[in-house]
């Protein structure tokens, strides 16, 4: 509730505002069981650190518990080959606040083995202060199928 005080012919009169907000409470809880239960990996940065991380996120990546990634640098977590151009995405979120288009990328997990992934990124609010937040897919098992149907493509050629 949201109580002024204020002059109105003369007299000081009081004005109050009651709100409901039950409805924000349950967005906010859906919101929240949705980041929490996604089938793919979520996470939310600012000023480059990791804030909030999903679980999907933390076992692609390798680690225990989303906790582990809280404060990380995300750049640590990307493989180095693909810096340059990550850098570019994360500013082009962050300074642009403009939803960046999907892009493959190579993150680094936990015991340093790579993972393939299809990455979106878009700029949100996150506890009142900008932050962008991150949508990620394993493309580990496509890569996999596709190496293994170029073997078998070069193998029958060879045997032509």
């Amino acid at each position: 509730m949201s109580v002024a005080h204020i002059p109105f012919e003369g007299k000081v009169r009081t004005l109050g505002i009651m709100r409901d907000l039950s409805e924000l409470t349950s967005q906010k809880q859906l919101y929240e069981d949705l980041f929490r239960n996604a089938p793919i990996g979520l996470g939310i940065y600012r000023n480059f650190k990791a804030v909030k991380v999903n679980e999907t996120a933390s076992r692609l990546l390798g680690y225990g518990d989303p906790e582990e990634l809280i404060g990380i640098q995300v750049l640590q977590l990307v493989c180095p080959d693909d810096l340059t151009f990550v850098r570019e995405r994360v500013r082009k979120a962050m300074e642009d606040r403009v939803p960046v288009p999907p892009m493959e990328e190579k993150f680094v997990r936990k015991d340093g083995s790579i993972l393939p992934v299809l990455v979106l990124s878009q700029p949100v609010v996150f506890e009142g202060e900008d932050a962008v937040q991150i949508a990620f897919v394993s493309l580990e098992e496509r890569k996999e199928l596709e190496d293994r149907l170029a073997r078998e493509a070069a193998m029958q050629e060879q045997e032509k």
